[in-house]
């Protein structure tokens, strides 16, 4: 949680999380995921059961069959394939 809470420090001054706020308010539906907070600070992650529920979402969503992985970069697509394979071979399928 002190992780989040850095990056929402660090961003609090940040030009383009304003345009994003602006974005989400006039482009999101109001239920969307898009229309949610991207970040989280320590006061807003201070709920009773946070830990435990996130927790549980990691177990139950985090899986590969779930994931799309995009690579850019200067390399032969051999090479990103490799780089991929290395870097997230150990997220699991469940």
């Amino acid at each position: 949680m002190n992780a989040v809470d850095s990056e929402y420090r660090m961003r609090m001054s940040d030009e383009d999380r304003g345009t994003d706020m602006i974005e989400k308010s006039f482009i999101a539906e109001k239920m969307s995921h898009y229309a949610h907070f991207a970040t989280g600070s320590l006061s807003s992650l201070k709920k009773d059961g946070i830990y435990a529920e996130l927790k549980k979402f990691y177990e139950n969503n985090y899986s590969s069959n779930r994931m799309d992985l995009v690579l850019v970069g200067n390399h032969t697509l051999d090479k990103l394939q490799s780089l991929a394979e290395i870097n997230f071979k150990d997220i699991k399928n469940k």
